[in-house]
């Protein structure tokens, strides 16, 4: 059975952020191979991801790159530091800012900002 995995934040590529939420590495490149590394040790090749954004501070070939070796059917939902689509490659389909998830036992709205009940 496929799972799904709802998911957000890596920052790859973002070497102030080890900094700013206390990250244990020395580097970003460090950090990056860790995240990879768990990514797949914990996500099947058919499971599906949600990514509610803020993925990657790389270039768009470089972001390709990394979501190329990762596990996983991934969706990516748009978020605040997505550069205005520039830095997309490799998505299954990109959402836009939220996606509602239809499902008959728990259907759901995924976005990267605060929703308002």
């Amino acid at each position: 059975m496929n799972r799904v995995f709802v998911i957000s934040d890596h920052h790859f590529g973002h070497q102030k952020i080890i900094d700013f939420e206390s990250r244990p590495f020395a580097s970003a490149e460090e950090m990056d191979d860790y995240m990879i590394r768990q990514w797949n040790a914990v996500v099947a090749k058919n499971d599906r991801v949600f990514h509610l954004g803020d993925f990657s501070f790389y270039n768009k070939e470089k972001t390709k790159a990394i979501v190329e070796q990762l596990n996983g059917q991934k969706f990516l939902i748009l978020a605040t530091m997505t550069g205005g689509g520039a830095k997309l490659g490799g998505w299954m389909p990109v959402l836009t800012r939220s996606a509602n998830i239809l499902s008959s036992t728990n259907p759901s709205t995924f976005c990267h900002t605060n929703l308002s009940t």
